[in-house]
């Protein structure tokens, strides 16, 4: 509606301009150029509001893209935690089992050492 409403303007401010050019009124054209001046000046206001309303959508969007992208990558990154725990107890586990008779033997040794 402002694009309307500032066109309409600025054509009643040539139309002012020309009609003070044609009748020699020095001040019908210098009102017509001021109204024309103004709504030029409105509608690049409004023009730079809307380019700035396009940006701010463009970078909602893009903050959007990356919070999703950091959500996927903390999630890739939990994960690796847990994957490397459970790695990190089946170890333990594993080395634990693997030389029992070692354990025990070795506690022996100290046992019998201990009570010489």
């Amino acid at each position: 509606m402002g694009d309307i409403s500032n066109k309409a303007e600025e054509l009643t401010g040539s139309a002012k301009q020309t009609v003070g050019e044609i009748t020699g009124d020095d001040e019908l054209r210098a009102e017509g150029a001021a109204d024309k001046a103004g709504a030029q000046v409105k509608q690049g206001v409004e023009a730079v509001a809307d380019k700035a309303q396009e940006a701010a959508g463009e970078v909602k969007q893009a903050v959007s893209q990356s919070a999703d992208s950091r959500v996927v990558i903390a999630a890739l990154a939990g994960i690796a935690v847990v994957v490397a725990l459970a790695v990190r107890r089946n170890r333990r586990a594993s080395r634990s089992k693997k030389h029992p008779v070692a354990k025990k033997a070795a506690a022996a040794g100290i046992a019998r050492a201990l009570t010489r």
